[in-house]
């Protein structure tokens, strides 16, 4: 649909393609959400810091922690 009516590609995220600017340090990053990783970039990448909490207040509150530019 975003190909046909927008001609643009779509990112498909999750936490390989999100390793350019976090790392994963969790038992099975494969079963992140990519809600929860899109969060955890756009903070890295608008504020730049080392530790970040991420807060997301929708249907579930979910916090991250990114320790080092690494999702703990």
């Amino acid at each position: 649909m975003a190909e046909k009516y927008f001609k643009i590609t779509p990112l498909f995220v999750d936490f390989k393609t999100a390793s350019f600017f976090l790392t994963f340090e969790v038992e099975n990053p494969g079963k992140t959400g990519a809600d929860r990783i899109i969060n955890m970039v756009q903070a890295v990448a608008e504020y730049n810091f080392e530790n970040i909490i991420t807060v997301d207040l929708g249907s579930a509150t979910t916090f991250e922690l990114i320790k080092n530019r690494s999702y703990v």
